[in-house]
């Protein structure tokens, strides 16, 4: 299974942008990269009105879309699918899984603090390894984007996560 690491925080803590430079950089690097975002709204990545929309609508539990530049896969759930599955359907041909946000599995994660935000806000969270800020905070272990960044390429390209 390929090395997966967890990327938390509420709302607005510089996940996003972590995710997508750590992302960024070890690409450049040769590693396949996945990245699995959870979203706790009913999120959608297709339009209404989309032929993809209509089929999902039709009933179909699985939509794929294949154009030149990728492929998208549209899978309706009646309840929500397992974390690990699903990492172990990605890692298949990557050799990272980051995750970003679902703060209530077990995989080692990075928390990311907004200045409002404490370490006991995450209490009931396991796996925690480093505690980061975009900004200065005193209870951050990491402060700054390129702390961050460089931390998390380090313990991700060392075997130091080995799941």
């Amino acid at each position: 299974m390929a090395t997966s690491f967890q990327i938390i925080g509420f709302k607005k803590s510089g996940k996003t942008a972590v995710t997508e430079e750590v992302t960024q950089i070890l690409t450049q690097r040769g590693f396949n990269v996945s990245v699995f975002k959870h979203d706790r709204h009913r999120a959608t990545m297709d339009k209404a009105g989309t032929d993809t929309d209509r089929f999902t609508n039709a009933g179909a539990e699985n939509v794929i879309l294949q154009s030149d530049s990728g492929l998208f896969l549209h899978r309706t759930a009646s309840s929500p699918l397992d974390l690990t599955q699903i990492i172990q359907w990605l890692g298949r041909e990557a050799d990272l899984v980051l995750v970003e946000g679902y703060k209530m599995a077990s995989f080692k994660k990075l928390v990311l603090l907004r200045p409002s935000d404490h370490r006991s806000d995450f209490m009931t969270v396991s796996n925690i390894v480093r505690f980061a800020s975009l900004q200065d905070h005193p209870e951050a272990d990491l402060v700054g984007q390129t702390a961050i960044v460089d931390w998390l390429i380090n313990t991700l390209t060392k075997g130091e996560n080995d799941d």
